[in-house]
């Protein structure tokens, strides 16, 4: 008896539990993730980065695009790089430029055979000069470019709003009130244009076996894959993404989640406006959409209903521009906002439930001095200056945890056309515990372009700031900046006015370059990358002399050549 009781009381704990474990299964809609899981990224190679989309892959790595300002080469370059799971950068497209002066990835997804497709809109010139809209076919493995295609257009497209993969290959881009239809090899096939009012654009798209559905801010358009419209439908819009699943369609407004049937009759719809409000992302995920806005993380299934609501923080200076879900993994992306323009690319990861790594990163400045305060005035034009100095700042550790890098930054008041002259100076190696400083030497400095015709003096203001700390958000950006006013004396000797210059040459250069020394001085040289790390370096005593390149790769370096008794020279250096 005793041994039938236990029998029986084992098996109704065992189909309790069972019963308990399927009760919280259906509950417990996406299990949360451990912390190795969870990452925080920030990046920001030159003074201003943006990013505009993310992706990920099947294998768990995540893809963001958006553009780098290099103000060194006057470029604005349409960027993608790719994470690991874990948030390391693995590499960055493209490498060395891009074929026009200007552009921005709009938008990124994978293509049938696993590699990556990226599109966007440029320019060739920042003086409005011609514009595209270009897509690129990169290897997911080694970063490097499959093809590239760029479509001319008559005026400026704005943006990409969906790229569109078809059964037999062909790629079709959403772009203003056009696509663009382009082969697997990225050859051109046709553009088409349709008739939208003059504020309507089209917003996502949808390809099918037969036809594509183009939806824009009040309606939907079906037509075939030339462009020839089948039918139109009026919608409550714009629409933010869709879907098909089961032979219905699932649209997500501005403000609901809409099922239709094929011929688009709405079945049913979901309001989630009151939750998150008109600022919000979307992404769809397996059986699901994830929408995030106004610190909430929602859930909703394809009935549609709301399956889980979880609240969720994120740093007070970044702003989240998309998001994308692998493995109930929610990665956010978007943009840090410095003290003053400066802008770098972030992505954090949370758990649906609106779990996160938490930092405590506080990176702030101060003592900003200067010494040996130099002005050339230039040989081929009076009056004009060049100034250089050199100089110092303190980093302060004002947060919790261990400060052991961030990225000093500052942005001259000279300008050109197309850009500034800029400087990022990484710090690396700090280890600076919580409380503590250190002061760091920024080495010589440089501005130029002054004209000041009669002037004995200059008076100049000097603004460094700190961002990144550890390739992190910075808790506390208010404390970043420091500051120094300082004058400059413009007497400038008749014997510097009349004195050679050092030259280089070629440029762009291949296997060497020459650098001519016409007053034989015993010249410094030093070539670096952008990053300021130090590539080759060197002395000369001759006329010319000759610099082997073969160790560099490809690429834009920065060459600096110093002189005893005058200060260094800095130019950009392209290596073929």
């Amino acid at each position: 008896m005793r041994q039938s009781f236990a029998l029986f009381t084992f098996l109704f704990s065992l189909i309790f539990f069972i019963s308990s474990a399927r009760i919280v299964a259906q509950n417990q809609i996406c299990p949360s993730k451990s912390n190795n899981q969870l990452f925080e990224w920030s990046y920001m190679p030159v003074f201003s980065s943006w990013l505009n989309t993310s992706q990920h892959d099947e294998n768990g790595n995540w893809f963001i695009g958006g553009q780098l300002h290099d103000p060194l080469t006057y470029q604005f370059i349409p960027t993608v790089i790719k994470l690991s799971p874990e948030g390391e950068g693995l590499w960055t497209y493209p490498q060395y430029g891009f074929e026009w002066e200007m552009g921005v990835v709009d938008e990124i997804v994978q293509s049938s055979d696993g590699s990556i497709l990226a599109a966007g809109s440029c320019m060739l010139g920042c003086d409005y000069g011609p514009t595209g809209i270009f897509i690129h076919k990169v290897n997911n493995n080694t970063g490097q470019a499959i093809w590239r295609k760029i479509f001319s257009c008559d005026g400026w497209e704005s943006e990409v709003y969906e790229i569109m993969e078809v059964d037999n290959g062909d790629i079709i881009l959403l772009a203003r009130k056009r696509f663009y239809k382009a082969s697997s090899s990225g050859d051109s096939l046709l553009t088409a244009e349709f008739d939208l009012a003059y504020s309507n654009h089209f917003t996502t798209g949808l390809a099918e076996n037969d036809h594509l559905l183009l939806a824009h801010q009040s309606g939907i358009i079906k037509s075939d894959f030339d462009g020839n419209i089948i039918s139109e439908y009026s919608f409550e819009g714009p629409v933010r993404t869709m879907i098909i699943s089961n032979n219905e369609y699932l649209f997500v407004t501005d403000n609901k989640v809409i099922r239709t049937d094929m011929e688009i009759n709405t079945l049913d719809s979901f309001d989630f406006s009151e939750l998150v409000g008109d600022v919000f992302q979307v992404t769809a995920c397996n059986d699901k959409f994830i929408i995030t806005g106004n610190n909430r993380i929602l859930q909703i299934d394809f009935t549609p209903s709301l399956v889980a609501d979880h609240a969720f923080e994120t740093p007070g200076n970044f702003e989240i521009v998309d998001i994308a879900e692998k493995d109930d993994l929610l990665f956010t992306a978007g943009k840090t906002s410095g003290a003053t323009g400066n802008i770098s690319m972030t992505a954090r990861t949370y758990t649906l439930e609106g779990n996160a790594i938490e930092y405590s990163l506080d990176a702030g400045l101060s003592n900003l001095r200067v010494e040996n305060i130099e002005a050339i005035e230039s040989t081929y034009q009076p009056d004009l200056y060049e100034i250089y100095w050199d100089a110092w700042v303190t980093i302060h550790n004002f947060g919790s945890d261990t400060l052991n890098r961030c990225d000093l930054t500052s942005r001259m008041v000279a300008m050109s056309t197309c850009g500034h002259w800029v400087y990022l100076i990484p710090q690396e190696g700090l280890s600076l515990l919580p409380g503590e400083s250190a002061e760091v030497s920024l080495g010589q400095m440089k501005d130029f372009g002054f004209y000041l015709p009669g002037a004995d003096s200059l008076t100049y203001t000097l603004k460094m700031f700190s961002m990144q700390p550890n390739n992190k958000i910075d808790r506390n950006p208010a404390n970043d900046m420091a500051e120094i006013v300082f004058t400059v004396d413009l007497t400038v000797d008749i014997e510097e006015l009349n004195r050679k210059k050092l030259t280089v040459y070629p440029n762009p250069a291949g296997d060497y370059i020459t650098i001519n020394n016409p007053e034989n001085e015993i010249v410094e040289w030093q070539i670096s990358d952008l990053q300021n790390k130090r590539m080759l370096q060197g002395f000369i005593t001759g006329e010319n002399t000759k610099i082997d390149l073969s160790q560099l790769k490809p690429g834009i370096y920065l060459i600096r050549t110093f002189t005893a008794d005058r200060p260094g020279h800095v130019e950009k250096l392209i290596v073929r």
